[in-house]
């Protein structure tokens, strides 16, 4: 897990709280990324937007790109993450209402892929610096990210609507 540089500070109870939101991702700099045997197989990546994808999913396969040591997960395209099953049981114990778990198969072994489901509308537009791409309301990138605490509900593994395609966070307790 890479750390979320920003992070929300409030008051409950009289007690300063800092509520920690981490940003899920795998570095395909350092670890084999998985590449799928067949191009049509990419199609299906912008699916990812927290909807459910078990009763329609398709055999994927890839290989590990070589070169690089293969991990407990494996970089796929933003927001999604292949992983071992070492890897995804660490989610199946904590947030197992809030993701499915997708078949891949990787060189004949069974991996699987983590598909977020919960979206949450935590954005504070305020507080964030966004560029947008030209002539749309779709999010390019941002220079900051805030999120609103408040507005983030129980379940500990969740996207933005913003970057529902792109980025999965979680809180601290994961």
């Amino acid at each position: 897990f890479k750390h979320w540089e920003k992070f929300e500070c409030c008051w409950k109870a009289g007690h300063f709280h800092i509520n920690r939101i981490w940003e899920v991702r795998v570095d395909p700099v350092r670890f084999a990324p998985l590449e799928l045997d067949s191009s049509e197989q990419y199609d299906l990546l912008p699916l990812f937007e927290g909807n459910r994808l078990l009763d329609s999913w398709p055999n994927l396969s890839g290989q590990p790109q070589s070169g690089l040591p293969v991990g407990d997960f494996m970089y796929l395209s933003p927001g999604a993450i292949v992983g071992n099953q070492r890897g995804v049981n660490c989610f199946r114990q904590s947030v197992s209402s809030k993701i499915e778990i997708l078949e891949v198969s990787v060189r004949g072994s069974q991996w699987f892929l983590i598909n977020c489901l919960e979206i949450y509308d935590c954005l504070d537009q305020k507080k964030s610096s966004i560029t947008r791409f030209r002539n749309s309301s779709r999010v390019m990138k941002f220079e900051n990210l805030h999120l609103l605490g408040s507005h983030i509900g129980p379940g500990a593994i969740f996207k933005i609507p913003e970057l529902a395609r792109t980025n999965i966070f979680c809180k601290s307790q994961v």
